[in-house]
């Protein structure tokens, strides 16, 4: 038991993993024991989005997990007084440069009507509004 205990608080993780579309730096140049409170950043490429941004050595001697996932803006919203439809089949992720038509319905214009997924996983706000008080507005 006091041989486990001694292993844990001991524990080194050891050089960061290099990770896909992205990388892991420490942030003390050399520190990768539990210990020292280890930690390390986490850098994902355009497009991608960390799982888990600041990663920490843990007591059994590994890093937390984390990885770098595609950026998806998910499904358009619904929009009062029209509708957003993609303007590709399945294509919400910002790689893709995934964007969708905005339309409104009779006596309505529409603000915005082409969207876009932007980098950080949001479509770009757009609406209806009622013919002749949206230029009043300003």
């Amino acid at each position: 038991m006091i041989q486990e205990l001694k292993r844990y608080y001991i524990s080194d993780c050891g050089n960061v993993a290099d990770i896909d579309f992205g990388n892991i730096t420490l942030n003390v140049a050399n520190t990768t024991a539990y210990l020292d409170n280890a930690t390390a950043t986490v850098t994902c490429n355009v497009g991608y989005q960390a799982t888990n941004e600041n990663i920490t050595c843990q007591v059994d001697g590994t890093w937390d997990d984390t990885s770098c996932e595609v950026i998806d803006c998910g499904d358009v919203a619904d929009i009062d007084f029209g509708s957003i439809n993609l303007n590709a089949i399945n294509t919400t992720t910002y790689l893709d440069n995934a964007t969708a038509r905005v339309t409104c319905n009779t006596g309505y214009q529409v603000i915005n009507g082409n969207i876009s997924c932007q980098v950080d996983g949001t479509w770009e706000d757009t609406s209806c509004e009622i013919i002749g008080t949206y230029n009043s507005m300003f």
